[in-house]
């Protein structure tokens, strides 16, 4: 399974340049796959990084191994950022609904990660139409709500199978709700992208820090793993297993590789073989290897 991409989503008010250079190493070290960070060039609430930090903040984010996503709030900041070597563009809600900013993220090429936000569902539709149309990079789109806390009832998390089919896009979850289970049992449901909002100084009731961050990476990996692949398939331990307790099919007497396959060939003995039930899959078709008497039929996924 692919590994989810695990965005640590600092809500505090940064101070200051070398913050953001901190909280970027430290979402390193707690197992981020990337760092956001809001960037915006309004009067009323200007982030204290412009864009002549991008470019230093991204080559400490690269030397630590994280992405950084700056996430523009406004049309200008998202202009600036699109003129910079930023690897992705992460989107608001508010912006996904805006056809100015579809039009710069578009133009770009760039993978598009946007949070659903407020949106309805026909305004997400003409968005995603909208890219598709502009030739836009690739677009995932984050089920979301309020950027304030959401009640763990209101995460409405199966609302990713209908974004992804509806969208035609990969999905993820940024979760807003007090603690992390919302958040795995997004992976579990099949978010590609995992949003959770972390504080280094100024707790909020959704927010994590940075300690509990990585208990939430280190969960999420786990879960990753025990997904597995989605296919039926046997593990050693359970072949083993099953030469002990189940009775099949196997070769009655030698059978060559290519060989067509009879009835009078096979017999029922214990070993592990194919089902009985299964064995018209077997006979009439060539042989795939050997078998000497007594060899269970192969299994057949």
């Amino acid at each position: 399974m692919k590994s989810t991409v695990l965005i640590a989503d600092l809500q505090d008010r940064y101070h200051s340049a070398a913050q953001a250079q901190e909280f970027i190493r430290l979402a390193a070290r707690c197992g981020a796959t990337a760092a956001s960070l809001r960037f915006c060039t309004q009067q009323q609430a200007p982030s204290p990084i412009g864009a002549p930090h991008i470019a230093a903040l991204g080559e400490e984010a690269e030397r630590t191994g994280v992405l950084l996503l700056p996430t523009p709030w406004d049309l200008t900041a998202l202009s600036q950022l699109c003129q910079l070597s930023v690897p992705l563009l992460h989107l608001p809600g508010h912006l996904l609904a805006d056809p100015q900013a579809l039009e710069l993220t578009a133009a770009t090429g760039r993978p598009i990660i946007a949070m659903a936000g407020l949106c309805t569902m026909p305004e997400l539709k003409a968005a995603a139409s909208y890219l598709k149309q502009l030739q836009a990079g690739p677009l995932t789109v984050l089920q979301s709500g309020s950027q304030g806390e959401v009640p763990a009832d209101r995460a409405n998390l199966r609302a990713m199978v209908l974004l992804k089919g509806s969208l035609q896009c990969s999905v993820g979850y940024a979760d807003h709700t007090r603690s992390i289970e919302a958040a795995i049992a997004a992976v579990a449901i099949g978010a590609e992208v995992v949003q959770k909002p972390v504080h280094l100084d100024s707790p909020l009731p959704h927010t994590l820090s940075m300690e509990e961050f990585a208990g939430l990476a280190a969960a999420i990996r786990r879960l990753g793993g025990a997904l597995g692949t989605g296919r039926r398939d046997l593990i050693e331990q359970d072949l083993i297993e099953r030469s002990r307790t189940y009775t099949g099919l196997a070769a009655a007497r030698p059978i060559a590789a290519g060989q067509t396959v009879t009835a009078d060939d096979l017999c029922v003995a214990a070993g592990g073989g194919l089902s009985p039930l299964l064995a018209a899959a077997f006979i009439s078709a060539p042989a795939p290897r050997d078998y000497a008497p007594g060899d269970p039929i192969d299994l057949i996924s």
